[in-house]
């Protein structure tokens, strides 16, 4: 177990104009992982010029560059999956950069990767994602911990759309996929299993159950009024792309600020 190697995978671009703490997040990243890939496309800012330092400071760190029209409705799988067919080791983490991995955790991350490996009639687990609000010490309330499919072998070869999610038209079905799903070769969903159990570790008065397992931070609400311009300057316009319809992430900054949140018993160290 001790010699398990993981590749994080995603893709990063205008992150300057957008707020995100590349520095930060890439150092944490490749403290954490054995291989970090991050595929860019031009940016508005000097997001490339960033990268290019931070590959000459950690050398587990590869950028990729890559160019999308974005008003293709499947951009989000497409640099998913270029990330991902880039990665040298089995066991693959899909990561985004408004996320951040606890140090502490690796040897989590490694036993559950060890049952990975093990387990020939699964290709990957779903990860809870912590989402933080407003403030680090602090979690929705409202709702319990999402899971994502966020650990995988190479058996995924894509992030895509799955079969049942796609439209006539060219559109998908948002209530159904978000357009980067782990496909297996033949295009059909790859086998993913819960590694929570007991669904009451996930509810947000349980958080001390979840220091047992592995989790992801998301740090995308700390700062709504960010969060609220990113969703209504890029995200409303590439979600309703998607589905061929008029999609909101959200209607303003106050409707964010109303979710109920509580304090959280995380590690997070």
């Amino acid at each position: 177990m001790n010699n398990i190697k993981i590749s994080s995978y995603g893709y990063l671009f205008n992150a300057v104009k957008n707020n995100f703490p590349i520095v930060k997040t890439i150092h944490n990243f490749c403290l954490f992982f054995d291989e970090v890939i991050c595929v860019t496309i031009p940016s508005e800012d000097n997001t490339r010029q960033i990268l290019d330092q931070l590959e000459k400071v950690y050398d587990n760190l590869k950028v990729i560059d890559y160019e999308i029209d974005l008003n293709n409705n499947r951009f989000d799988g497409i640099l998913k999956t270029v990330a991902m067919n880039h990665c040298s080791n089995e066991i693959r983490v899909i990561c985004d950069y408004d996320e951040l991995m606890v140090q502490s955790q690796r040897p989590l991350w490694n036993k559950y990767a060890d049952l990975l490996l093990d387990h020939n009639n699964i290709d990957g687990f779903y990860i809870p994602v912590v989402d933080f609000y407003s403030d680090k010490s602090k979690i929705r309330a409202d709702k319990p911990i999402g899971m994502k499919f966020r650990m995988h072998k190479k058996s995924v070869v894509a992030r895509g759309v799955i079969a049942n999610a796609e439209l006539d038209n060219g559109f998908i079905n948002t209530d159904l996929s978000d357009s980067t799903e782990p496909l297996l070769a033949d295009g059909s969903l790859a086998r993913f299993a819960s590694i929570i159990t007991n669904p009451s570790v996930l509810e947000p008065r349980n958080t001390d159950l979840l220091n047992n397992y592995p989790f992801v931070c998301h740090n995308g609400y700390l700062n709504l009024e960010n969060k609220f311009n990113l969703n209504r300057d890029f995200w409303d316009e590439k979600w309703s792309q998607r589905a061929g319809r008029e999609i909101k992430m959200s209607s303003s900054i106050e409707e964010l600020q109303k979710v109920p949140v509580l304090s959280h018993n995380l590690i997070l160290e």
